[in-house]
């Protein structure tokens, strides 16, 4: 590209090719000059528009010196030749690249006179750090262009020494171009003269330039140099900087090797050329200062100290730039030769500020004031004590320097013997600053440590109620004192934490060297970047320049040429990814961390930290490089073994990233690096999904295995190549395997199976070790096409699939020895093969080519069982060796005229043996305990049966371990869709349960299983949370133990199960040899499970921990029907029974004959029929809500059928249960509460309307309508009512917020809504007390906000319910914004007592899972509300108007003694009394309003 040619070049604005792929395509050229308005002018020249500081990134561009100008894009891209360095090998590597932009970027000058010590090491540094950034990115650095002023040929002042270096460092030994411009020509100031160009290039700017390079003796170096006038031609500037395209020679070599020599760690700056030389200054300027303070000693006034302690703070600061922390240390308090000028400075520092004290104040409010000085000290208004002002945190990216500002403060007063009585933070008392204080508290709690907490002070306007709570002080903070400060007064704060921190601070406790962050730099020589604070921003920046890449790849797009508005945004992305790439290189103190990346990791004392560091070294490096990849894959190496040694999912989540990454950077020309990656990859997701059964996982583990196969097949055919192909086939088969066994959905999957397992086999060696294992998997694969068959009644097929089971686990013959990797795995093959052929042949009577053998399934699955004991896969074994003698039994039993036989018997026994030892391993999958505990309970009710005997005590404790499973199966930490699909083929054993307990009379069980067994999902946030949060208050270190010890058990279990573990080690994989070692596995099976016992009991010790782990007693369980009568409804298969609660009585039991799950299931369609099918969540009239046709059927018709829904529920189930509580049909006043907590499809039926409203007899005073009997509220559980919320009101203010939105976008308008909240601003009382939020001024953060000071809440609005997660569903606020029950949740409201859900469907569950109430009534109770007012199914817009009303107009009736806040009494509003007012309400739009059955009905309350 020649320079006579700029129109080559265009403007950002006129791109044709829209952005380049990548930002290392573009070439950088470096602007100094000794001007700053020229460097502004040249690039606008050049690109249209000056330098841009970036600002919007670190939000600090001054102490960054860096600018940036637009890119300005190439019509034809350059090429050349990148060479770089493999990391691990060291061998050049040479790939072709292309230089599609060029884009200059402004530094400020240093060296000048006039510039601080400390700003020029400063700028140094930055240098240091962008340069290194650049070749981390392997961004092509085109050089340097210095504007100059030529008028003269002399160079000197500000330019001279900056010239001299850049020449030296980076034409003369480095690779780059350097051009001096003159600017004369163009910006030349008035009266000055150019030299002439032949002068300059043969006078004294050559002989200049000769003192680092003499272009005459080395001609190459030459072409490197050039001097070049600015003109006033309109192409002159764009020309010059094209010129560095020109050097096809210079681009062929191009590469920055050489910075990584010149500059080989930040922390040892002062080794290069440019350091050393501001070092000699140093001491030059601290021998003068130390000078002038001795000349002052005995006279320094107080403007003097200031001053005197900012220039020591400016001379020392740089030191800490150009040494490690611990070389400056010894400078300042070591007699050593070379020591330099610190001691005796820091021997005059400490004389005068002797008796003298300093508190460092956080304050971004200058409320201090201001102060310019490099180290801002502030006088304290009382004798003797000065602030030392620094801007507090943000969780932002410049707190890295505001750290490095703090650290280097902390620093300085340790070296210069300042007195330290504490710190202080500033707080604002805006709710927008929230989170940037909270990251100021986690910042400085860990600056402090624990043991120095109590000298924090907070200062802030006002303290609130929450605030201990809002800012976590309890948790990060608890010992820091809290300061009210005078707004008015500043001089009063000042005095009152001077006092404080006095009366705190013990004499001879040296605070300075006690702080956490001061005893890792000072004691353990750490830099300022890798003490606890100093990780933690490591980490903030790390992550966020993550998500930043991320967040670039993903927006990326071409954009047509002329589209500079689109443009600019990702041309900013680029350089916000850049600066944050500089940010962590000149934070971390390693300008070359790729060059010695092993041995960083390695002293690193901590893994965390390691893997920290890793991942900065990994998120700087370019993509390009050669070794990312498997630098990437070692993080995930180290974050596997975290997860290893903790079992934290996020270890493994992280390990599964980087994995992923590794094996995405491997180029596709080393396909057996790229497969081993892949299959990594696909086993750790195959962990995952066995720990948290996520199907995304397992779909993704098969995707990369299967892509593993694919690049193994481009080897060779040597014997180890094929091995790993073997392997991959294997894996791949082992995971569509597995995937069928947990889902049974697509039979393609284990048909895929069986074809990898076959194609494993023609890979392996014939008499390999692992052929039984491909044998047995072989085997196991068609024992689960013939369930798959049974299940779907194709008989034959699933004896073909049982028989060709059988013959593929003969292949394995002979049997393999005790020490083969896969024994016990390959004889429970033979187990269940010929267990599952039995049974289809001898029990079912099937015909068959083989001749049953049950003796042979039995003895194989007692050798596996021996083989696999105290394994985790011990239970497994267990499971079917019981299946093989239950089948056995089963054949006794058919075969027995009468009495069972002795084998029979005995079969029956062992069966239940094994199934009661299989549900009994701790270590084992949860899912395979379940089945085996399910199938305990079953044969010991048959076994109570045969012997005729009347204890059921064992049959009750195998269902106690089924309901106790529940909640673990359907764990918190798995995906709640997976919890919701598990749940749905598992939960009906409540009812079995259940209804168990109820037939042996023991209704206390009964109670206990029921309740246990609903409301898991909900529960894990109300209860679990609870518990746990209450033991974390009561004894961290027991909480933190416990939940260690779970996922390593978890972690320890899921290793256990993959065939493909025994493939490995029969290959001699070390890691896999020791995994499927039994005693390996038995003893780290036992060990964890041990530990949880021991943490458990330990636990249980704790007061108010005794039944930790265990469900709730009916003793605690009947404290809740304190407020009435709590009503179960148990309705399985076989029975339907009601139990009833009350305080101190026995629980009576409700037998109902008439109702049965079929009825339940009738009345349930034919409610849905009568609302119609996929009714919306929109709240609206019943015209407009999207229902069916079958709404528009005849009203009486419609009228009739709910009336005949109403009197069955009242004849088979309400009835009775109204009965047996004591009540006569006589109505009495007022009504007392009951509460209804029902099971399977009742849970969707309309209990609290049940009634006979036909009957009518004059002659009888019998009332058969339960609304005219009691108020009937319903409970998801019966915890929740044991539950009492989160905060003490007692003398707080009673308020009520209201929220109306009656136009949300995409939703149907509900005009009446804004009425509805209306009525409570203009209530008599209630107006007193209402918050009410319309429209635009309900947003979700204003609602939040107010939620906090509120009792009570009134939703007039669109809700929408998500059946996948439940925490998801939300009411819809301003501009449909969603208010979700995750944020009410997480808001932990502290006084919520009431909620009026005036929103249609919010109490409409999921019919697949009724026991768990996924509804937004539901989803208030957890998030802490008592009482819930809501609605069925859809509601007309103008009855939410009316029943709201009439509900408030009796909530808020004239009290005696008057309202609470008023002149006249302390009554409050009672939210017990709601369901009272809302069974009034409904009656009377019942009654008076003469509404239809689907109006009023809809209408509950849900809770006390």
């Amino acid at each position: 590209m020649s320079t006579e040619s700029p129109e080559d070049i265009v403007r950002i604005g006129t791109s044709p090719k829209g952005i380049p792929e990548y930002s290392h395509d573009t070439g950088i050229i470096m602007v100094f000059s000794s001007r700053k308005d020229w460097k502004d002018t040249f690039c606008e020249l050049v690109t249209g528009a000056p330098f841009h500081s970036m600002s919007n990134v670190t939000g600090a561009s001054d102490t960054m010196h860096l600018k940036f100008s637009y890119p300005c894009y190439l019509q034809q891209p350059v090429e050349y030749v990148e060479t770089t360095e493999g990391l691990t090998d060291k061998k050049p590597v040479k790939t072709k690249r292309h230089i599609t932009a060029i884009q200059l970027i402004s530094m400020t000058e240093f060296g000048g006179v006039n510039a601080s010590l400390k700003t020029n090491v400063d700028i140094f540094a930055s240098l240091c750090a962008l340069l290194a950034v650049l070749n981390m990115r392997s961004q092509p650095f085109l050089g340097v262009l210095f504007l100059g002023d030529s008028s003269s040929p002399r160079i000197g002042g500000v330019a001279g020494p900056l010239v001299d270096q850049l020449a030296k460092h980076v034409i003369g030994e480095g690779r780059s171009q350097f051009q001096f411009v003159s600017t004369s020509w163009y910006l030349r100031p008035p009266g000055k003269k150019e030299a002439s160009r032949m002068e300059l290039n043969e006078g004294k700017l050559r002989g200049f330039f000769a003192n680092s390079f003499n272009p005459t003796k080395d001609p190459a170096l030459a072409g490197r140099y050039r001097f070049t006038r600015l003109t006033q031609s309109p192409d002159s500037a764009l020309a010059i900087a094209s010129s560095f395209l020109n050097n096809t020679e210079f681009l062929s070599q191009l590469s920055m090797p050489w910075l990584q020599m010149q500059l080989p760690a930040m922390d040892q700056l002062s080794s290069t050329a440019i350091g050393g030389g501001y070092i000699n200054q140093l001491n030059k300027a601290i021998s003068n200062l130390e000078s002038d303070i001795r000349r002052e000693i005995g006279r320094v006034s107080e403007d003097l100290l200031r001053e005197y302690l900012d220039e020591s703070f400016q001379l020392l600061a740089p030191y800490l730039e150009l040494y490690p922390y611990s070389n400056v240390f010894e400078k300042a308090t070591e007699e050593k030769d070379g020591a330099g000028e610190l001691k005796p400075l820091c021997a005059a520092i400490k004389e005068i500020t002797k008796g003298k004290t300093f508190i460092l104040v956080f304050d971004d409010s200058l409320f201090l004031g201001p102060s310019k000085a490099h180290l801002p000290i502030i006088p304290a208004d009382t004798d003797d004590h000065y602030f030392i002002s620094i801007n507090a945190f943000h969780n932002a990216t410049d707190d890295a320097i505001i750290l490095t500002q703090t650290l280097k403060c902390l620093a300085f007063m340790n070296i210069a013997g300042l007195d330290l009585s504490g710190l202080a933070l500033i707080m604002s008392d805006k709710k927008e600053d929230v989170p940037n204080m909270l990251a100021s508290i986690k910042l400085l709690s860990k600056i402090c440590g624990p043991s120095c907490l109590k000298y924090l002070v907070l200062v802030k306007s006002k303290w609130l109620d929450g605030d201990r709570a809002l800012y976590k002080l309890d948790t990060l903070v608890p010992e820091a004192k809290c300061l009210t400060k005078d707004d008015k007064k500043q001089g009063s704060t000042k005095a009152s934490i001077s006092a404080l921190l006095d009366s705190l601070i013990q004499p001879g406790f040296v605070l300075s060297e006690k702080l956490a962050a001061c005893q890792e730099f000072i004691w353990k020589h750490e830099t300022f970047s890798a003490t606890t604070p100093g990780v933690e921003v490591q980490d903030f920046l790390t992550k966020k320049l993550v998500d930043q890449q991320e967040k670039f790849r993903s927006n990326r797009h071409d954009v047509a040429g002329g589209d500079a508005a689109r443009l600019l945004p990702i041309w900013e992305s680029q350089v916000d990814i850049l600066l944050l790439q500089w940010a962590l290189i000149r934070f971390t103190g390693s300008s070359n961390i790729y060059k010695d990346v092993a041995q960083k990791v390695e002293e690193d004392a901590g893994v965390e930290k390691a893997m920290t560091r890793l991942t900065a070294i990994i998120s700087l490096q370019s993509d390009l490089h050669s070794d990312k990849g498997n630098k990437v894959a070692q993080l995930g190496d180290m974050y596997n073994a975290h997860f290893k040694l903790y079992g934290k999912t996020e270890d493994l989540t992280d390990a599964i990233k980087q994995y992923d990454q590794a094996a995405a950077l491997i180029p596709d020309d080393d396909p057996e690096k790229k497969a081993e990656y892949l299959s990594i990859l696909g086993s750790h997701l195959q962990k995952k999904f066995q720990l948290f059964g996520d199907k995304n996982d397992v779909l993704r583990a098969i995707q990369a295995c299967k892509d593993a196969v694919d690049l193994q097949y481009r080897a060779d055919g040597s014997d180890n190549a094929n091995l790993k192909k073997a392997l991959a086939q294997h894996a791949l088969g082992a995971l569509l395997k597995k995937k069928f066994a947990d889902y049974f959905d697509d039979p393609n999957d284990i048909d895929g199976a069986i074809d990898c397992f076959n194609e494993a086999k023609r890979f392996t060696p014939y008499g390999h070790r692992a052929n039984q294992i491909i044998f047995s998997d072989l085997c196991h694969s068609h024992v689960l096409k013939s369930k798959y068959h049974s299940m779907k009644n194709d008989i034959p097929a699933a004896v073909l699939d049982i028989e060709t089971a059988i013959e593929q686990y003969n292949r394995t013959l002979p049997e393999p020895g005790r020490d083969h990797p896969g024994y016990a795995m390959i004889l429970d093959a033979k187990c269940m093969a010929y267990a599952k052929h039995h049974k289809l042949v001898k029990v079912q009577g099937n015909p068959s080519k083989h001749t049953p053998d049950i003796h042979e399934a039995i003895r194989a699955g007692e050798m596996a069982a021996e083989h696999g004991k105290e394994t985790p896969q011990e239970c497994a074994y267990l499971l079917n060796l019981g299946k093989a003698y239950w089948y056995s039994y089963e054949e006794s039993r058919q075969a027995a005229s009468s009495a069972l036989s002795a084998d029979g018997a005995s079969s029956l026994t062992k069966a239940v043996d094994c199934f009661h030892h299989a549900a009994q391993c701790d270590t084992a999958d949860k899912m395979v305990r379940f089945k085996a505990a399910r199938n305990w309970a079953k044969l010991e009710g048959e076994r109570l049966v045969l012997a005729a005997k009347k204890d059921p005590t064992i049959t009750l404790k195998a269902y106690e371990y089924c309901i106790i499973l529940l909640a673990e199966i359907a764990g918190q930490e798995i995906p709640i869709h997976e919890q919701y699909r598990r749940l749905e083929r598992i939960q009906k054993v409540v009812h079995q349960a259940t209804a168990a307990a109820i037939t042996h009379d023991r209704l206390d069980k009964a109670v206990e299983f029921f309740e246990e067994g609903r409301s898991v999902i909900w529960r894990h946030y109300f209860k679990h949370d609870v518990v746990m949060q209450a033991l974390k208050e009561k004894d961290p270190e027991k909480a933190k133990e416990y939940s260690l010890f779970l996922d390593k058990l978890r972690s320890h279990a899921a290793d256990a199960e993959s065939s493909t573990t025994y493939f490995k080690a029969t290959v001699g994989d070390k890691d896999a040899q020791d995994n499927s070692s039994p005693g390996f596995m038995g003893r780290l099976a036992a060990g964890a499970s041990a530990l949880v016992t021991k943490a458990k009991n330990a636990i249980k010790g704790l007061m108010g921990f005794e039944f930790f782990g265990m469900y709730k007693k009916l003793s605690i369980l009947d404290n809740a029907a304190e407020n009435g009568p709590i009503i179960l409804i148990n309705l399985c298969d076989e029975q339907c029974d009601a139990l009833i609660i009350q305080r101190k009585k026995p629980v009576v039991r409700v037998n109902l004959p008439a109702m049965n799950n079929t009825k339940a299931e009738e009345l349930q369609k034919d409610l849905r029929v009568l609302l119609g099918e996929g009714t919306s969540h929109a709240r609206g009239p019943l015209i407009a809500r999207g229902i069916k046709p079958a709404l528009s059927v005849d009203t009486t018709l419609r009228e009739n059928s709910m009336e005949t829904i109403l009197k069955e529920l009242w004849i088979t189930v309400v009835g009775p249960v109204v009965k047996a509580l004591d009540k006569s049909y006589n109505k009495k006043s007022p009504l007392s509460h009951i509460f209804w907590c029902s099971s399977g499809h009742l849970a969707f039926l309309p209990l609290h309307a049940a009634g006979d409203y036909a009957f009518k007899d004059p002659k009888s005073k019998e009332v058969r309508i339960l609304p005219s009997l009691f108020h009937s509220s319903y409970i998801p559980n019966i915890f929740a009512m044991l539950r009492r919320h989160n905060g003490d009101d007692s003398g707080s203010k009673f308020q009520l917020l209201a929220v109306a939105q009656s136009n949300t976008p995409n939703q149907l308008p509900l005009p009446q809504t804004i009425p509805e909240v209306d009525h409570l601003k203009n209530h008599s009382v209630a107006k007193d007390f209402s918050t009410v939020l319309k429209n635009e001024e309900g947003s979700v953060e204003r609602v939040k906000e107010e939620l906090l000071k509120s009792q009570w809440a009134h939703f007039a609005c669109h809700g929408v319910q998500d059946r996948v997660d439940g925490l998801k569903s939300a009411l819809l606020l301003e501009g449909g914004n969603k208010l979700t029950l995750k944020d009410l949740v997480d808001l932990k409201i502290p006084l919520a007592e009431f909620a009026f859900l005036s929103a249609c469907q919010s109490a409409k569950g999921d019919i697949t899972l009724p026991e768990e109430h996924i509804h937004l009534a539901a989803g208030m109770i957890v998030a802490g509300y008592q009482g819930v007012v809501a609605t069925m199914w859809s509601i007309k817009d103008e009855d939410g108007l009316s029943i709201a009303k009439a509900v408030y107009d009796k909530l808020f009736a004239e009290k005696k003694g008057g309202w609470f806040g008023g002149s006249k009494g302390t009554a409050k509003p009672d939210f017990k009394e709601a369901v009272g007012a809302l069974n009034e309400a409904v009656t009377d739009l019942r009654v008076n309003g003469k509404a239809d059955y689907l109006r009023w009905v809809p209408f509950v309350h849900i809770g006390l």
